[in-house]
Formats: C-alpha cells, sequence, structure tokens
C-alpha cells in the first residue's frame, strides 16, 4: 500500500508541456501587453523556447531558439542562481565576459550578491543588462524534484516600466510560474 500512495505522488504529467505554458504566457501577454518568454537552460546558455508577444509596436525582440548568456539576462539569472558556489565560478572561468551594455554585471562579487537577492527574492531583473532598452523580469518553474527546470520572464520596454507596474508584473508572473511548477508536480 505505501509503494502505491508514493506512485499516486508522482504526477502524471511531469514534463513541460507547451498545452500548459503556452496558456499561461498567453494570459500575462494580455493581462501587461508585454512580451513574456519561456527559456530553458542548455550548454551553459538559456535557449528560448517559447515566445507570446502583445500587438503593441514597440516590443522585444528575442526569437524562438536565440540562446542567450545567464550572467547578462533575468532568465539566466535564475538558472545561475539554483547552482553551487563552485559550480558559478566553473561557468565564469569557461566564458568570456563581455559587457553588452553598460548596466551588465561582468564581476564576479556583484554577481554572488545579485544571486544572493535573487535566491531571497524568488524572481530575478534584467536591467538594461542585455538590451540597453529592455527590462526584463524571470521567475523559475520547478518539477517535481524542485529543481528548475525553467523560467519565464516579461520583457518591458523602458518607456513602460514603473515601480509600481512592476510589482504587478511581479506578483503575476511568480504566481503564473508556480502555475506550471504545479502542473509539473512542484
Amino acid at each position: 500500500m505505501g509503494i502505491y500512495e508514493i506512485a499516486q505522488s508522482v504526477p502524471a504529467q511531469h514534463s513541460l508541456s507547451e498545452n500548459i505554458y503556452r496558456k499561461v504566457m498567453e494570459r500575462l501577454c494580455n493581462q501587461f501587453q508585454e512580451t513574456v518568454n519561456l527559456g530553458i537552460y542548455n550548454n551553459g546558455e538559456v535557449v528560448i523556447i517559447c515566445k507570446v508577444e502583445p500587438d503593441c509596436r514597440v516590443r522585444s525582440n528575442i526569437e524562438i531558439g536565440e540562446r542567450e548568456p545567464l550572467y547578462a539576462t533575468a532568465l539566466g539569472k535564475q538558472f545561475l542562481a539554483s547552482f553551487t558556489k563552485n559550480k558559478i565560478q566553473e561557468y565564469f572561468t569557461s566564458i568570456k565576459w563581455t559587457k553588452l551594455t553598460e548596466h551588465t554585471i561582468i564581476d564576479l562579487s556583484q554577481m554572488y550578491e545579485e544571486l544572493k537577492k535573487v535566491r531571497m527574492q524568488g524572481y530575478s531583473i534584467d536591467n538594461k543588462e542585455y538590451s540597453k532598452d529592455l527590462i526584463c523580469i524571470a521567475a523559475p518553474i520547478y518539477d517535481f524534484e524542485n529543481k528548475i527546470v525553467a523560467a519565464m520572464s516579461i520583457s518591458v520596454p523602458e518607456s513602460r516600466y514603473t515601480p509600481s507596474r512592476a510589482e504587478e508584473i511581479i506578483a503575476a508572473l511568480k504566481e503564473a510560474a508556480m502555475e506550471v511548477s504545479s502542473f509539473l508536480g512542484y
């Protein structure tokens, strides 16, 4: 009977399904009229696997399949924040740090502080670090083993970003990421 109960606790669906995350992303996009992205970790980079865009003219120009550095993106910081200190050091010794904008963090001690903040807050921000006019906020998506398997972000042009709007986006994004995580058994 105990084995049966354990087997019942493992979700029947525990892999990312576009049917689930796309609906959640579309809802966020409609709510904020901003681009919503889903990224996964692959070989030291974030790969965008899904994007939902609003009808407005000014929006993010990120493409599906695009590879982005972990250190300069909100999506990437989610994965870095899940790494051990040794794995973080290994990552940063294996890449060439490039200052993509004047805001890109390329100092390891600053990055450690940034990642500590990400862990405490439950979300990350790319404050014009990857693109000079774009602010991205990301939240982690966990699986049934409590591991980060993806991250979801909302990209906001600087001209439409305000502190009060950021608070709304953070709350909705964290809730949406948790909804997808719950589907995965988290």
